[in-house]
């Protein structure tokens, strides 16, 4: 557990990224998602909601902020593949 707590500390928060960091989340983990569930009905909304990225107001759809904090705190069975660990941002 203890282990756990200091990964996490390695990593910044969906708040501290900035807004490359973000875009750069958005659009790997709707590529990752949909390496990891090729048949998922999910990636088309995916895909949809990451083109709505705007960056000119540094702004993301704030259900991509949801699943970063999920990968974060390990909160998140769907999630817990090394190959969504890898896509949070080092502190």
């Amino acid at each position: 557990m203890f282990g756990t707590a200091v990964k996490r500390l390695a990593f910044k928060t969906w708040y501290e990224l900035n807004a490359r960091e973000k875009q750069r989340f958005v659009e790997a983990f709707v590529d990752t998602h949909q390496r990891q569930y090729p048949r998922s009905r999910t990636n088309r909304s995916l895909r949809a909601l990451s083109a709505r990225h705007d960056t000119r107001h540094e702004d993301s759809p704030s259900l991509f902020a949801v699943f970063y904090s999920d990968i974060h705190s390990n909160r998140c069975r769907r999630f817990s593949d090394p190959s969504f660990q890898r896509l949070l941002v080092e502190k």
